[in-house]
C-alpha cells in the first residue's frame, strides 16, 4: 500500500495554482517583447526580450520542481505516474491526447498544393492593376544564398526578418505563395509556414463573402490599401466571417474605427 502525504500534495497543488497568474502576466510580457524586437531589431529591445525569456525559463523550472516534488509526496513510482499521465480524458473533458494529434489520426480536410493556385487566382482578381508588381519580388525571398558568410536553414525555427520586411505584408503573402508553387530555391519557408495557409484560407472564403452584409468591399481593400501591420488581423476577420457563413450564420461587418471595437455581428438563422 503506497503512502500518500496528502497535506504536502495539497500544498504543492496550491503552489502550482498560485503560479497561474504569474504565467499569464509573463506570457503577455513575452509576446510584447517579441513584437517590439521584431519591429525595431534594436539591441535594447533584444536585451529586454532576452531577459523575459530568461524569466520564462526560470518559471518553467519551478513548475518542473513542483511536478517532481508531487511525485515524491505521493510515493508512487515514476512508471505509474507516467501511465497516469497517458490515461484517456474522462467524461466532460474535450482535450485530445497528444498521441492522437498525428497525421494518421486526424483526417485532412484539404491539400494546400491543390487549393493554392485557385486561391491566388481569386485574390489576384481583386487587386488593383500592377499592385503586386510595385515592389521587387526579391524582397520577399531568402537572401542567404547571396551572402557568403550566411547559412541556409532547411528546417524549423523562426526568422524575425521574415516578419518585419519593408515590403507590404499582403504583397509578401502573395509572393511567398507564388514561390511556394514554383518551388523557388529562395522560397521563404519561414514566412510561408503561416502565410501560405493564410492565403489558401482567404481565397477559399471569398465566395462566402457574397452572403455577408455591411461594407465587405472596404474590408477587402484594407488588405492592400491599409497598413501592412494590419494584414494578418484583416485576413483573420475575413476568413472568420466566411466560416460563419458556412455554418449557417448571418454575418454583417461593422465599419472599422480608430479605436478597438467589434468587427462583425453574427446571428443564427432559424428555420420556420
Amino acid at each position: 500500500m503506497q503512502k500518500i502525504d496528502t497535506e504536502r500534495v495539497a500544498a504543492l497543488r496550491s503552489k502550482a495554482d498560485g503560479l497561474t497568474g504569474e504565467v499569464d502576466a509573463l506570457l503577455r510580457r513575452l509576446a510584447e517583447a517579441r513584437r517590439r524586437y521584431a519591429a525595431t531589431m534594436s539591441d535594447d529591445d533584444w536585451s529586454r526580450l532576452d531577459a523575459v525569456q530568461a524569466e520564462t525559463s526560470a518559471l518553467h523550472a519551478r513548475f518542473i520542481e513542483i511536478v517532481d516534488a508531487t511525485g515524491t509526496a505521493t510515493d508512487l513510482p515514476p512508471e505509474l505516474l507516467e501511465k497516469i499521465g497517458e490515461l484517456e480524458p474522462g467524461p466532460g473533458q474535450n482535450h485530445l491526447p497528444r498521441r492522437n494529434l498525428t497525421q494518421e489520426q486526424i483526417a485532412s480536410t484539404a491539400d494546400i498544393d491543390e487549393q493554392l493556385p485557385a486561391a491566388l487566382d481569386s485574390i489576384r482578381r481583386l487587386l488593383p492593376p500592377c499592385w503586386i508588381e510595385a515592389e521587387p519580388r526579391e524582397q520577399c525571398r531568402l537572401d542567404t544564398l547571396a551572402r557568403p558568410n550566411s547559412f541556409l536553414s532547411l528546417t524549423k525555427s523562426l526568422r524575425l526578418e521574415s516578419e518585419a520586411l519593408a515590403v507590404h505584408r499582403f504583397r509578401q503573402a502573395l509572393r511567398v505563395g507564388e514561390d511556394y508553387l514554383a518551388e523557388h530555391l529562395a522560397y521563404d519557408h519561414f514566412a510561408g509556414a503561416t502565410l501560405v495557409p493564410s492565403v489558401v484560407q482567404l481565397g477559399s472564403q471569398l465566395k462566402n463573402l457574397k452572403q455577408v452584409r455591411g461594407d465587405v468591399e472596404a474590408r477587402l481593400q484594407r488588405l492592400w490599401s491599409g497598413c501592412g501591420d494590419d494584414v494578418d488581423a484583416t485576413i483573420m476577420e475575413i476568413v472568420t466571417a466566411g466560416r460563419c457563413v458556412e455554418f449557417g450564420r448571418d454575418v454583417e461587418f461593422i465599419p472599422a474605427t480608430s479605436s478597438k471595437s467589434r468587427t462583425f455581428v453574427v446571428t443564427t438563422r432559424f428555420l420556420s
